[in-house]
């Protein structure tokens, strides 16, 4: 099996709230205090994260901005978003997948809730040819070129279920974008 070094990802996770959550002071404190919490939380500091309000029912946003700007977090009456941006090593990906965790066990875990996973990536190959060979295996009809190309691509710890299509730009590129959208994963980090 070829396999392509990623050269950027970036990912984003959503919890949607069954119901608009009105302006609770308690809630938003520990959800603040989460997120700078070394252990269970983010581990943000006090100076990036803001609570902006606009009325005292449903006009509320707390913030943070994470990674040196590479991401950002925020809890709103409807959900509570999580979107980091620009990684690229095997590092970053444990990182990334860690946060995820967290940000589901407080979150999503509490009230059962669904999470909605979106995962973009870049690979690039040294030339042309091994884009070709990688696509071969997954290539449902010879007779589609570009763009219908796909490939699958999985994450050891999210399991066979999770996989990950790819497919190139066009037969000109040397790049593969792969893309993975609106997945219920939140029962993997329970």
């Amino acid at each position: 099996m070829i396999e392509l070094a990623i050269q950027i990802f970036e990912i984003v996770v959503d919890v949607t709230f069954p119901a608009p959550r009105p302006f609770e002071k308690d809630r938003l404190d520990r959800d603040a205090l989460w997120l700078t919490d070394v252990k269970a939380g983010f581990a943000v500091p006090l100076e990036q994260i803001r609570l902006r309000q606009g009325d005292v029912l449903f006009g509320y946003d707390l913030l943070a901005t994470l990674l040196g700007g590479n991401g950002f977090f925020f809890v709103n009456p409807q959900k509570a978003n999580f979107v980091t941006k620009n990684a690229r090593s095997r590092a970053d990906a444990n990182l990334l997948f860690e946060m995820t965790a967290r940000f589901l066990r407080h979150f999503a875990a509490p009230e059962n809730l669904e999470a909605v996973f979106t995962a973009n990536a870049q690979a690039k190959v040294a030339e042309p040819a091994m884009r070709e060979k990688y696509f071969e295996p997954f290539r449902i009809d010879s007779r589609i070129e570009w763009p219908g190309a796909a490939g699958v691509s999985s994450h050891r710890k999210l399991g066979p279920e999770y996989q990950i299509p790819g497919r190139s730009r066009d037969s000109r590129s040397d790049d593969v974008f792969f893309g993975l959208d609106n997945k219920d994963f939140s029962g993997c980090f329970r």
